[in-house]
This record gives structure tokens, C-alpha cells and sequence, in this order.
């Protein structure tokens, strides 16, 4: 038996393509209610209002950042559907590109203890920075979502022949070997761990890692948490 599937191709490319735009249009004025609440925030601080009115704004602006977060993963993913996805490459000081990375996430995880543990002196990778950036900010960000609080979320880097390898090590509860490939799936989300979102996270890590070259897992041992590694192929620049 056969069967064209050309019409029912076309039908599902428009249809990631129609959400891309979509997903596109609804950003813009989000970011304008944003810096509406930002400014607000800002004034009502310097004027002495009320710090319940001032919670109720932050709280506006953290929900305003969590559907940013949402639509960008949106669109990250019709980007990987249809082949839109585009890398600036350049030689990147990974080292670098972590502490800067871990400071970011202590700003808003203010109950674990997030450090830098060992890190050579200079590792270059040719990658698209802010797509790196967005892997390790991914990763230690479901590191804080699924560890209990005041646990410990260590950011490592090390040289392997020819490779470069980030590892995120957590405190939280063992994810079991038949999960730990099905974390990187599209929409899937651990259950009764907590945590909100579309489940995309990890999914756009890995698909940025596979465009770098590179390779993206995770290991995890009863008792000790789990680590969440990832390769890039060093730079031939010195």
C-alpha cells in the first residue's frame, strides 16, 4: 500500500513555521510590559512605596520573565524543526563562560550553594557564546529546580584529548538509567520532582550541543545526585 505523505509534509512545516511567527509576535509586547514593570519597580523603590505594591511588581516581572523563558523555548524549537537555527562561532574561553554563567544563577537561587570547582586556566571552544551560555544556564537551573535547598550544585571543566567537558553536578534525587536517556526527549519532564515549564530544556541543550559537534549526557548514582556532562571539540586557536 502506498501513500503520498508530500500534503501532509507541507501541512506540518507550515505548521512549526505558523508557530514560529506566532511565538515571535507574542514576545514583543511582553518585552514591552516588562520594562512598563521594570520602571515601575524602580520608581516606586526610590519614591518609598509601599513594599507590598513593590513585591506584587517583582512578583509580575519574575511571571513576565517565566513566559519570556516559555516563548523563547518555543521558538528555539521551531528553530530546530525547521533548520532555522543559526551559530555565531568564535573562540570561546570556556572557563570564563561558566563563572559567568554560575554567578547569573546564584543571583536568583539564593537557598543552594552554587561554585566553580576545577577549572584549567585557559580552554577554548569554537562555539556560538550565548547558545553555550544558554546550555549551562539550562542545565544549572534544572540542577536548582530538582535539589533540595541548601544542597550543593558544582560547575567543573575539564580537558579530554581533544575535547573540552562541562559537568553540572547536583545533590538531588537519583534519576534511574531507563530515565536518563529520555530526559533529553522533547516535552518530557521527570515526575513528582517538582518544577514547571514545557520540558524543553534539556531537549534545546542537546539539539545546541549536536549543532557544536559535541555531545551531551548524564549520570547518576544512588545517594550522590546526578552529574549533567557535556563535550565540545577543543579550538585550534591558541
Amino acid at each position: 500500500i502506498e501513500h503520498d505523505i508530500t500534503k501532509e509534509k507541507r501541512l506540518e512545516y507550515l505548521r512549526k513555521d505558523f508557530l514560529f511567527a506566532d511565538a515571535h509576535e507574542m514576545r514583543a509586547p511582553i518585552t514591552v510590559l516588562k520594562l512598563l514593570t521594570q520602571s515601575h519597580i524602580v520608581k516606586a523603590k526610590r519614591s518609598g512605596t509601599d513594599i507590598i505594591k513593590i513585591n506584587e511588581l517583582e512578583l509580575v516581572d519574575r511571571e513576565l520573565n517565566r513566559l519570556v523563558k516559555l516563548i523563547d523555548d518555543i521558538l528555539d524549537t521551531s528553530r530546530f524543526e525547521t533548520g532555522k537555527l543559526s551559530l555565531d562561532l568564535k573562540s570561546v574561553d570556556l572557563g570564563k563562560l561558566i563563572k559567568k554563567a554560575v554567578t547569573i544563577i546564584q543571583i536568583y537561587a539564593k537557598h543552594h550553594i552554587i561554585s566553580v570547582g576545577i577549572l584549567p586556566k585557559k580552554v577554548y571552544v569554537i562555539a556560538d557564546e550565548a547558545r553555550i551560555e544558554q546550555v549551562l544556564i539550562n542545565l544549572l537551573s534544572n540542577a536548582v529546580k530538582y535539589s533540595p535547598q541548601e544542597s550543593k550544585i558544582i560547575a567543573s571543566l575539564e580537558v579530554q584529548k581533544q575535547k573540552a567537558i562541562v559537568s553540572i553536578k547536583d545533590e538531588g534525587v537519583r534519576i534511574s538509567k531507563a530515565k536518563q536517556k529520555s530526559v533529553f526527549d522533547k516535552y518530557y519532564r521527570i515526575k513528582n520532582k517538582g518544577g514547571n515549564g514545557f520540558g524543553l530544556g534539556l531537549y534545546i541543550s542537546k539539539e545546541i550541543i549536536k549543532y557544536h559537534h559535541g555531545k551531551i549526557w548524564v549520570e547518576s548514582k544512588k545517594g550522590k545526585g546526578n552529574t549533567f556532562y557535556f563535550s565540545l571539540p577543543l579550538s585550534p586557536l591558541k
